[in-house]
This record gives structure tokens, C-alpha cells and sequence, in this order.
């Protein structure tokens, strides 16, 4: 969790805003909690969640894209 966090923390640090999140589905535990770093720190940098931005991917079954 606090891997992918820091990664869009660094990002973003370097000015970038628009970061994306490409992982596997949401099956596993570390799945689960990589997507969540991502998302709390996109989080933190809006002010808000944007949940509606995962999706399956449809390029490659068993992958979660956020945007």
C-alpha cells in the first residue's frame, strides 16, 4: 500500500497529475492494498476518491485500470 502511494506521491512531485494505476484484479490481498495506496494518495491530492475510474481492463482480462 504505502509502495504505490509513494509513487504517485513521488509523480507528482515532479509534477505530473494525471497518474494512472495498470495492476492485476482485485483478487489477492496485495492487490487489494497496492490499488489502495494508489487510490489514497490520488485522494489526498484532489480532495476526494474517484472510484469510478476502475475498471476491468478489456485488453487483458484479470487487470484493474485507474485513471
Amino acid at each position: 500500500e504505502r509502495g504505490s502511494a509513494m509513487a504517485v506521491e513521488h509523480l507528482r512531485s515532479l509534477g505530473h497529475r494525471a497518474i494512472g494505476y495498470v495492476g492485476l484484479a482485485a483478487e489477492t490481498d496485495t492487490a487489494r492494498r497496492r490499488e489502495q495506496g494508489y487510490r489514497s494518495a490520488m485522494a489526498a491530492a484532489r480532495g476526494r476518491s474517484d472510484r469510478a475510474a476502475a475498471r476491468p481492463s478489456s485488453a487483458d482480462e484479470g487487470l484493474t485500470v485507474a485513471a
